[in-house]
C-alpha cells in the first residue's frame, strides 16, 4: 500500500470518527514533550568535552601560527621595541579572552538565552503547556459538534476547520521546540567555532558565534513573547466556548481558524525581525511583503498546501 494511499485512508478515517455522536474526545497532553526535549539537551552535554577539545586544538594550533606570522612580519617589517610591545599585550589580551569565551562559551550561552528568554516567560508556558490548550479547545468544539446532532455531512464541515485550526498550531508547537533545541544546542556545538579567535584572519568566525547566540536568544524571547499571548487568547476562547448555551455554528470555528492563523503568522514573522537586530546590518527592511493585505490568505494556502500535499492530487 502506498504512503499516499495510506495518507488518505487515515484522514478519511479520522474525519469519519469525528463526525460520529458515539465518539468520546479527550485532550491530548504533551507532557512527554518536554521530557524529549530536556533528554535531547542533556545528550547534547555529553559532547560537549570533545567539542571542547577539538576547539583547543585548533585554538592552540592557529595561536603558533599567529605567533610566526606576527614574529615575522615585526623582524622584517615593523622591527622596533614599541611595535613589538603593543602587539604583544594586544596579543595575549585578545588570547585570553578568546580561551576564556573557549572555556566557558556552553555556559555562557546558556546564560545569555536563559536570561533574555526569562523577560518574556512570565507564565512558564512551554511546548507542552501550548499544545495542551490547543487540545483542549479542539476536543471541546469536537465535542459540541459531536453532540449537535447535525449529520454525517453538517459534522463534517464543522470538523475540518477544528483540525485545520490543529494542525496550524501544532507547526506553531514544533516551530517553538525546534527553536528551543536549536538555541541550546548551539551552545555546546558552535563552541568549536571559538577555536578560530586565536588568529585575526579567522577572528570574525569566532564573533559570529557569539552574534549567532545573541540572535537565537532574541528569537526564542520574541516566540515566547507570542506563544504567551497566545496561550492568554486560546484560554479566553475556551472559557467562551464552554460557556455556550447553543450549538456550535461555522462562525465559531472560523474565529479559531482566524486565531491559529493570526498566531502563526506572527510567530513565523516577528523572531525572525527581533533575531535579524544582531545578525544583519544597515538598512531595515519592511518585514512584511508589500501586498501586505494578501498576507493572512498566503498563510492559508502555503498551510492547506503543507497540510493536504499527500491527499489532492
Amino acid at each position: 500500500m502506498s504512503d499516499s494511499l495510506t495518507t488518505k485512508l487515515l484522514i478519511t478515517f479520522l474525519l469519519l470518527m469525528f463526525c460520529q455522536n458515539a465518539v468520546a474526545f479527550e485532550e491530548v497532553n504533551l507532557e512527554s514533550f518536554n521530557t524529549v526535549t530536556t533528554e535531547f539537551q542533556e545528550n547534547i552535554k555529553t559532547y560537549t568535552d570533545a567539542i571542547k577539545d577539538a576547539a583547543t586544538r585548533l585554538f592552540w594550533t592557529l595561536l603558533t601560527f599567529s605567533l610566526i606570522t606576527t614574529g615575522i612580519r615585526l623582524i622584517f617589517v615593523e622591527g622596533n621595541v614599541q611595535t613589538f610591545t603593543g602587539v604583544f599585550v594586544r596579543l595575549t589580551i585578545t588570547t585570553g579572552v578568546f580561551y576564556f569565551l573557549l572555556d566557558n562559551g556552553p555556559a555562557i550561552g546558556a546564560d545569555i538565552i536563559d536570561s533574555l528568554a526569562a523577560i518574556t516567560d512570565d507564565r512558564k508556558v512551554g511546548p507542552s503547556e501550548l499544545f495542551t490548550m490547543c487540545s483542549s479547545l479542539s476536543v471541546k468544539f469536537m465535542n459540541l459538534i459531536s453532540e449537535g446532532n447535525l449529520g454525517l455531512f453538517g459534522s463534517l464541515m464543522l470538523a475540518l476547520p477544528c483540525l485545520f485550526f490543529f494542525y496550524v498550531m501544532a507547526m506553531v508547537v514544533v516551530r517553538y521546540g525546534v527553536l528551543y533545541l536549536t538555541a541550546y544546542s548551539l551552545c555546546v556545538l558552535g563552541v568549536f567555532v571559538l577555536g578560530f579567535g586565536a588568529f585575526g584572519y579567522t577572528r570574525e568566525i569566532a564573533v559570529n558565534y557569539l552574534r549567532n547566540i545573541l540572535s537565537y536568544a532574541l528569537q526564542l524571547m520574541a516566540t515566547i513573547l507570542v506563544c504567551n499571548a497566545g496561550f492568554r487568547i486560546l484560554e479566553r476562547l475556551f472559557n467562551s466556548v464552554s460557556e455556550l448555551d447553543r450549538p456550535v455554528v461555522v462562525q465559531d470555528c472560523l474565529i479559531i481558524v482566524f486565531t491559529g492563523l493570526f498566531i502563526r503568522g506572527v510567530v513565523e514573522t516577528l523572531p525572525n525581525v527581533v533575531g535579524n537586530l544582531i545578525t544583519q546590518t544597515g538598512t531595515v527592511k519592511d518585514p512584511l511583503p508589500k501586498n501586505a493585505g494578501n498576507s493572512v490568505k498566503h498563510i492559508m494556502g502555503s498551510t492547506l498546501r503543507q497540510a493536504f500535499r499527500k491527499v489532492a492530487k
